[in-house]
């Protein structure tokens, strides 16, 4: 996932509560790391751990316990609501809430790695996925593509798993063969068959048959498979 693991781990260094004689507050601050669904720049965690608590102070005194819910008058940089803008030009798309003090939260900073994206409602777009993953030129698809292209056998078949970082893997949780793909996939010459898995459930696209899918269904203490056919053909 490109600089995403530098990136948490950049974030996971300064984990946890950091005591702070400055904020009244316990402040919780998430911050939005970058995925390959959603590129970007992290912010800079060791500037933001440093200089957090001064702008934090000013959106106490002022009554401001979240960036989230606070109108922003951009016109107005050094008014009621300059911290907030202060905030969002160190953090970026970062977000501050917080929590009154007490004995279980005690006044302070603790920074969160969060990252985010929508799934859409539609199998063809999972599939339009894994499409454009197997013909890009990723290191692990140029990688697929050269070692399936030295293949003598029949079929030459690809294999990619969604994990829970690639946000339409989540249909599969929701609907699992019951709402299959319809769309033509373009394969590269040197691949023959696309699987897409989320695990229990996976589907497989042929030029020659269409599309199919296949659940592992739990019954009985046992494990079963359960087939669907193929929904469009080519």
């Amino acid at each position: 996932m490109h600089d995403f693991e530098q990136a948490r781990n950049r974030v996971s260094r300064y984990g946890g509560l950091v005591a702070s004689s400055e904020v009244a507050m316990c402040w919780s601050v998430l911050i939005e790391l970058p995925t390959d669904g959603h590129p970007g720049v992290a912010p800079d965690v060791r500037r933001l751990a440093a200089e957090l608590g001064p702008i934090l102070v000013a959106l106490e005194q002022r009554g401001i316990s979240s960036t989230r819910g606070a109108h922003m008058d951009w016109d107005e940089v050094r008014g009621w609501h300059g911290p907030v803008v202060e905030f969002l030009r160190l953090a970026g798309d970062a977000m501050a809430m917080a929590t009154p003090a007490s004995e279980q939260l005690p006044a302070g900073i603790t920074l969160v790695g969060g990252w985010g994206a929508a799934c859409k409602d539609d199998p063809n777009v999972t599939a339009r996925v894994a499409e454009e993953f197997i013909n890009g030129d990723s290191k692990q698809a140029l990688n697929m593509r050269e070692k399936l292209g030295r293949s003598t056998d029949a079929e030459r078949h690809a294999f990619i798993l969604l994990t829970d970082c690639v946000a339409q893997a989540w249909l599969f949780d929701d609907w699992g063969c019951t709402r299959m793909p319809t769309a033509r996939l373009k394969l590269p010459e040197e691949i023959d068959c696309l699987w897409i898995s989320r695990g229990g459930t996976s589907v497989w696209w042929f030029d020659e048959s269409g599309w199919h899918g296949t659940e592992m269904e739990r019954q009985d203490d046992t494990i079963e498979t359960a087939s669907t056919g193929s929904i469009a053909r080519g």
